[in-house]
């Protein structure tokens, strides 16, 4: 900052937008530390989803053959399906 005083009023622009930025780098921080405490909470219950949804279609396929169990049955599939990308990545 001793290098902004020098400049005159120049130097005052470059004191406000070295303060902008460093406040932006707090802030980026913080949001970089939050979004790495939700991809660590994901990669905890995205397995656990799936895990769920897989025992509650084979649940399901054990019930009469209606046509909602049957849809349910296919819902279900298609979530598990859905996820496994994620748990690749994640597991």
């Amino acid at each position: 900052m001793v290098e902004a005083a020098r400049m005159g009023k120049h130097g005052t622009s470059f004191s406000v937008i070295s303060n902008e930025m460093q406040t932006l780098s707090g802030e980026i921080k913080k949001t970089n530390t939050m979004v790495s405490g939700l991809v660590e909470d994901l990669s905890i219950l995205l397995p656990a989803i799936a895990q769920m949804i897989e025992q509650t279609s084979d649940h399901a396929e054990n019930f009469s053959g209606s046509k909602e169990s049957q849809t349910f049955v296919i819902v279900l599939q298609s979530c598990n399906e859905a996820l496994r990308p994620y748990l690749r990545d994640l597991c």
